[in-house]
């Protein structure tokens, strides 16, 4: 028996060995030309329970007393091996083993979802290129000690059904330069069904799955906890853009050929609950496929309607859609179909996004400002399009400037904004008055006033911002301003347009009711 096992292990090692020195980076085989960091790769996984959610009890977990949605969380982190560590072969990545039998199951699930379309499909079937595959070493240390320090958090979306770790390289890479890169694998929203669909609930089955690993990482001690990137490949994509929309925390989003830029998606983005542009302010890079047919038949809807955030597009040279995924790392390697390319010409696109979206996120997250236009000036392959953002506060910034600097500088800044951009909405009324309504209930009736007042002074023709600035003034005990209020909106109240005659009608009973109220 021992002999076998050496002889498994020195063919193991010959086979690594033989496609390492294939590869231009024998180190890194799968890496290619790319440059790490300062970093070595720390690679762990860890499993936890989302409580909040069941996902529907089966024998196995009626038997482990558990029903919890499990959450299985991959990091790639800056690390500081031992002397002794060797980085660990791909198969890691697929074959877990789990703390319990719950766990245990869980990951027979995944393995098979992740094993069986990569033999099959991408390695056409032949299990001797798979072994060989799976013998090659990564850049990652599985457990090993985290370096010192605080770093940014990147959180990462695969593919439609894609296989948990469909980009290992490039998360890897980031973390060798300080990043930490944390995914989950994508479960359907019960144990009988392991696959997700393209609707509203599964997108948020996948995006409530993928916030509550971020959180896990940002609870550690080694991670920055307000530098948040999102990043996701194809429907990863929409679902790092949906994630952004609602976590202002959120500093940058890079989508690796996303789905919100198909025709066929472009209303399930827009149609999301959580999509609410002006909410988005994150800078969004969006690298997609420069080849002749994908290009003509992208949609810019969504990027376009996101005007308060930077935006970069960018066609990638020739790229197809598994450019943006290791596949074309193995395809490579391996000499597999690359869609009428050379190995290596598939090859290039995969680099120039990996150095993309570094650049992107150290300029984002890092503040390195020279890193990304650097990137972009020495890649002949990226047709880069920057649209600006709207250079206007938020509401929740304009809140904060009324709690700390009081309303008059808060006007300042917006007839400011209004000047710098004119004819778009830059206060979103509904928005703000919440904000105002929440200052209200904390006690703080003149910074919701001056909340009110702003939001007149963006919407002057308004009835219910002059109803909400009459509410903030009662707040705060000042009955001759209320009235003063509610006299300005009967004054308005013909001209808001926005009310239905009904509506216009209950606004002056309403109004004239507490007029009386209060003596006038």
């Amino acid at each position: 028996m021992k002999l076998l096992l050496v002889t498994a292990i020195c063919s193991a090692l010959l086979i690594a060995a033989d496609l390492t020195a294939q590869s231009s980076n024998p180190r890194r085989p799968l890496w290619g030309d790319l440059t790490p960091g300062p970093y070595a790769v720390g690679f762990k996984v860890s499993y936890r329970l989302d409580r909040s959610r069941t996902w529907d009890p089966t024998p196995d977990s009626l038997a482990a007393g558990e029903s919890a949605r499990p959450i299985r969380v991959s990091v790639w982190y800056p690390a500081k091996p031992t002397g002794a560590a060797r980085p660990m072969p791909y198969r890691t990545y697929l074959m877990q083993s789990a703390p319990n039998r719950f766990f245990g199951r869980l990951n027979a699930m995944i393995e098979r979802a992740d094993v069986m379309p990569m033999r099959d499909v991408i390695f056409r079937g032949s299990d001797s290129l798979f072994q060989r595959f799976l013998a090659l070493p990564t850049a990652a240390f599985a457990n090993a000690p985290a370096a010192a320090g605080r770093f940014p958090v990147i959180g990462y979306s695969a593919g439609y059904n894609n296989r948990s770790h469909d980009n290992s390289v490039l998360a890897e890479y980031l973390a060798s330069h300080g990043f930490i890169v944390v995914t989950v694998p994508q479960l359907g929203t019960s144990a009988t069904r392991l696959t997700l669909r393209i609707n509203p609930v599964d997108l948020e089955t996948q995006t409530r799955d993928l916030e509550f690993a971020i959180g896990e990482v940002l609870a550690g001690s080694n991670a920055e906890p307000r530098k948040v990137g999102i990043m996701g490949y194809s429907m990863g994509g929409v679902v790092a853009l949906l994630l952004a929309a609602r976590n202002p925390n959120v500093d940058a989003i890079a989508g690796l050929d996303p789905s919100i830029r198909a025709p066929r998606f472009v209303e399930l983005v827009t149609r999301a609950p959580q999509f609410e542009p002006r909410n988005i302010r994150a800078a969004l890079l969006s690298l997609q496929s420069g080849n002749s047919s994908e290009a003509t038949a992208q949609d810019t809807t969504v990027v376009h309607a996101l005007r308060f955030a930077d935006r970069y597009v960018a066609q990638v040279g020739n790229a197809a859609h598994g450019d943006f995924s290791d596949f074309a790392v193995y395809a490579d390697l391996f000499d597999l179909d690359v869609q009428g390319r050379t190995a290596a010409e598939a090859r290039q696109p995969h680099a120039a996004v990996s150095k993309a979206v570094l650049g992107f996120f150290q300029t984002t997250l890092r503040g390195d400002s020279a890193a990304f236009s650097t990137v972009l000036r020495s890649s002949p392959l990226l047709r880069m399009r920057f649209s600006p953002r709207v250079d206007a506060p938020s509401e929740r910034d304009f809140a904060i400037m009324v709690i700390r600097h009081g309303y008059e500088h808060a006007r300042a800044e917006l007839q400011s904004s209004l000047a710098r951009n004119s004819g778009v909405d830059v206060i979103d009324q509904s928005t703000l008055n919440r904000l105002g309504y929440g200052l209200l209930e904390q006690g703080n009736p003149a910074a919701a006033a001056g909340v009110f007042r702003l939001n007149i002074d963006a919407h002057p023709k308004s009835a219910d911002a002059y109803d909400s600035l009459a509410d903030g003034l009662l707040g705060a005990h000042d009955t001759t301003g209320a009235v003063a209020a509610y006299q300005q909106l009967l004054g308005v109240l013909d001209a808001d347009s926005t009310l239905s005659a009904d509506a216009r009608d209950e606004f002056r009973r309403n109004t004239q009711s507490r007029l009386q109220q209060l003596g006038r």
